[in-house]
């Protein structure tokens, strides 16, 4: 058993080479040898999401949390109603808590869903975003915004959509956990608060 051991060992510490340096760490994924968020996501790009032409764009006008929720529910991965059950959790319901009509999925929550139509319809006034042809979060957060000139513009753009699906979400978790109602002109009010708060202090 021990020689069989020995093989094994053997077997594994021949392509090693030893040296009089000390030991160090290597990230392999980056040329340089070091460790980097950037080098992690092109990794990731390159296997998982080849054959998927979005990528998500990362709004530092934003805090981490709201891109992160904004990323997630591009990938589906939310904790929505149909995504627990999924998971082999029993639910009295997987509706939609706003409505109570539909299932509960993350387009339906941000896209579909009656009451998150008012909001899109009260932003619209308010900001131009049109949402009645879009069909899929990808679609939400990629979208190119014809009348807007500027890369700063689109950006702005690009926060305030991603703040939006902040405070919906924010606003279903308030329904279903703290059986507080939120309507619609309430949401705007907050998305309107939140965008101006988070570009003042963050779109320097």
């Amino acid at each position: 058993m021990e020689k069989i051991e020995l093989s094994c060992c053997d077997l594994i510490l021949q392509d090693i080479n030893l040296t009089f340096f000390d030991d160090s760490w290597k990230w392999l994924p980056d040329t340089s040898g070091n460790f980097s968020v950037s080098s992690v996501r092109r990794l990731w790009e390159s296997y998982s999401c080849s054959d998927i032409p979005y990528k998500h764009f990362w709004n530092n006008f934003v805090p981490i949390k709201t891109n992160f929720l904004g990323w997630r529910a591009v990938l589906n991965r939310l904790s929505s109603m149909v995504e627990i059950s999924k998971c082999g959790i029993t639910l009295s319901s997987t509706l939609c808590a706003f409505c109570g009509v539909e299932e509960e999925t993350a387009i339906h929550i941000f896209l579909l869903c009656r009451w998150v139509k008012e909001v899109w319809a009260l932003l619209e006034c308010w900001c131009e975003i049109k949402t009645s042809e879009i069909v899929s979060m990808e679609q939400l957060l990629s979208t190119s915004h014809s009348f807007l000139q500027t890369p700063l513009q689109k950006k702005i753009m690009h926060a305030v959509i991603l703040t939006t699906i902040w405070s919906i979400w924010k606003a279903r978790n308030d329904l279903v956990f703290n059986l507080t109602v939120t309507s619609p002109g309430k949401a705007v009010a907050e998305i309107k608060a939140t965008s101006f708060l988070w570009l003042k202090n963050r779109g320097r």
